[in-house]
């Protein structure tokens, strides 16, 4: 009989290590460095939405807002590519 249908290519795991290890990484910035999204998360969710730069006109607490959402997303984000890396490394 022939395994070889019942084991996964070392290219796809590869694959999904590298996808957990880049997501991991881009949300460890999100929770370390919130700021270094301001321009870019502004630019995609106000500017694209409203057409006069609404962005630039937010208030400190919005924007320290923005911050803790940011941190929480990628808090939460790091714990989603955790246990993805649990089950690449445990059960495939």
């Amino acid at each position: 009989m022939n395994d070889k249908s019942t084991t996964i290519p070392t290219i796809w795991y590869r694959w999904l290590v590298a996808v957990c290890t880049i997501t991991t990484i881009f949300a460890l910035l999100l929770v370390v460095a919130p700021g270094l999204f301001h321009s870019t998360l502004g630019e995609i969710t106000y500017n694209s939405f409203f057409d006069n730069n609404e962005y630039a006109h937010l208030s400190d607490a919005e924007l320290s807002y923005q911050d803790w959402m940011l941190g929480v997303l990628g808090a939460t984000m790091i714990g989603w590519m955790l246990a993805i890396s649990w089950l690449l490394v445990g059960p495939f």
